[in-house]
């Protein structure tokens, strides 16, 4: 990322805000999942399904590496996750 670049509201994102990058990427990757089940409901074909499935299980497992990222990046999310009991 650019110094200055726009994060997804239209901020400006300081370079080294990896912090910030981790919470965008973690938005995106939820919204992907989102869209992609919403295709699920769409597709009669067995053989499509099961790729989108397996696209899915990819961004559930992306999603889960980027929460522990943020937690082991920003300790205070980390205890916030513990408080309403997420096992990290």
């Amino acid at each position: 990322m650019n110094e200055n670049e726009l994060d997804s509201e239209g901020e400006d994102m300081e370079s080294g805000d990896d912090v910030g990058i981790l919470r965008i990427a973690l938005a995106e990757e939820v919204q992907s999942i989102s869209q992609f089940e919403e295709h699920l409901v769409w597709v009669d074909n067995e053989e499509i399904e099961d790729v989108i499935e397996s696209i899915l299980d990819c961004k559930k497992d992306a999603v889960a590496r980027l929460i522990k990222l943020l937690v082991k990046f920003d300790p205070d999310q980390g205890e916030k996750l513990k408080n309403i009991g997420l096992d990290l």
